[in-house]
């Protein structure tokens, strides 16, 4: 065997080992998500959430708990269900300021969802109309 396919010989097993020992030890360095951060201050609840498009200020007296995002969904319709989940997640009552945004990539088109998760302090002050939101 002639040194230079023995050298293409041992770089292809020393790469092929390395792409082994990655599978069964994971990098030391943790890529953080872009969400990850500390637990809210509720716990999470199982009761419906409202979604609402409306912007944060016709709220009224909330607590801002968290920013909300989703991955990209096929459907329009999973992005509020999603966004309630979310904010179920972290104890709020409802998802203000929602929003759906379309992705396309490799000519498949997504829906993308964010919005404020937030807790209502006073209830009496928001309104809870099927044409402002709906409860997911």
């Amino acid at each position: 065997m002639s040194m230079k396919r023995r050298d293409k010989t041992v770089f292809a097993l020393l790469s092929l080992a390395f792409l082994i020992s990655l599978s069964w030890f994971p990098p030391l360095v943790s890529m953080p998500q872009a969400e990850e951060k500390a637990p809210g201050p509720y716990p999470p609840h199982d009761r419906k959430v409202f979604v609402s498009v409306l912007p944060l200020a016709s709220c009224g007296d909330c607590e801002v708990i968290a920013n909300l995002s989703t991955p990209p969904l096929p459907m329009q319709a999973d992005v509020w269900r999603k966004l309630a989940e979310k904010g179920r997640a972290v104890g709020a009552d409802a998802v203000f300021d929602a929003k759906r945004k379309i992705e396309g990539a490799g000519g498949v088109k997504s829906f993308v969802g964010f919005g404020i998760a937030v807790r209502i302090k006073n209830p009496a002050a928001v309104d809870f109309s099927e044409e402002n939101g709906r409860w997911f």
